[in-house]
């Protein structure tokens, strides 16, 4: 949006991603083969969501805890811990609230972090999409994925 256009396209290290704006939020569809396997645990509301201290346990690695916060509004509270990516929790983990969303099989609208919310849904058969509002925090320019990820 910077530039004056929005991409059609983005190039991800797992394959192209189709983007679009809807409703003044911005979207991309992605295939679920291409993020990380996020396993999802249930807790029994958003306050034991909330109450998770860190660091987290190894066990924890690649999890998304959540909690329903409206149900039949789609609306949960959502925390994830990557620490084999050198996160220990991802404020907004787009990947694991589309693997939920997969997961649900429907629409979500998922509270992440301080102030992250996070709109996942089902798409085609191997594929979810993940939108919402974006703002510019910073510009960074990304000559080598892997010695970025990795650091």
């Amino acid at each position: 949006r910077l530039l004056g256009g929005h991409p059609e396209t983005l190039q991800a290290a797992g394959g192209d991603a189709v983007s679009w704006q809807e409703d003044g939020r911005v979207w991309i569809r992605g295939a679920l083969a291409a993020v990380p396997l996020w396993a999802h645990r249930q807790l029994a509301d958003a306050a034991e969501v909330d109450a998770i201290e860190l660091p987290r346990p190894a066990a924890d690695d690649l999890m998304q805890v959540w909690a329903w916060s409206d149900e039949p509004a789609g609306t949960v509270r959502a925390r994830a811990f990557g620490a084999r990516h050198g996160v220990a929790e991802d404020e907004a983990c787009g990947s694991a609230s589309m693997r939920l969303a997969a997961a649900l099989g429907r629409r979500l609208t998922v509270r992440h972090g301080a102030g992250s919310i996070v709109l996942a849904q089902p798409g085609p058969p191997g594929f979810a999409d993940v939108g919402g509002l974006v703002v510019e925090d910073e510009t960074r320019v990304v000559s080598d994925l892997d010695e970025f990820l990795v650091g």
